[in-house]
Order: structure tokens, then sequence, then C-alpha cells
């Protein structure tokens, strides 16, 4: 039997650690974070709507990193949705001074 110096065994379990989490890197995750980079950079809801036309419409994976993504992307298309849309509330014009008591 040979004994393995310990620096040699731990150095194998850091780069068979390394190798297992390079390993967990999940294309449509990196798929996602790409569409939601996009997504979030856009100016206009007409950019985010183009951006989110690119993901995927085949069932994927639902995880905790997939749904988080997921309400990251809506939460800056709802920004941007919100940004378009005329402001209706009545009470706004009596506090920028349109003379009425």
């Amino acid at each position: 039997m040979t004994r393995v110096p310990y620096a040699a065994s731990s150095m194998r379990r850091v780069l068979f650690g390394l190798a297992i989490a390079a390993g967990c890197r999940d294309p449509e995750v990196t798929h996602l974070q790409a569409v939601k980079a996009e997504v979030c950079e856009c100016k206009t809801a007409k950019c985010a709507d183009a951006a989110m036309a690119k993901v995927p419409k085949v069932a994927t994976t639902s995880d905790h990193r997939t749904q988080q993504l997921a309400r990251d992307m809506l939460d800056c298309v709802h920004k941007l949705y919100m940004q378009d849309q005329p402001d209706l509330d009545p009470d706004r014009e009596q506090a920028t001074g349109s003379g009425r008591p």
C-alpha cells in the first residue's frame, strides 16, 4: 500500500471540488442570466419584450436560481412598462399647483 503525502491528498480534493463546481454550471441558467442582463439593460418596454422572446419556450428546470432570474427579469420589465404609462392620479394635479384649493 502506497501512502500519499497529506499535501498531495488535499490538493486532489481541491481539484476534485473545482471540477465538480465547474461541471455544475447549468447552460440553461447561463442563458437565462444573459437574457436577464439584456432585459435589464433595456430602456424601453419594446426592447425588453424583444429580449424576453429569447427565453426558451420549452420547459426548463425550475429551481431557486431559475425562479430568482425569472423574478428579476419580470421586475425589470415591470419598471419599463410603468415608465410608459400615463400618470392618472387626480391628486397629482393639485400637488403641482393647478390653482385649486
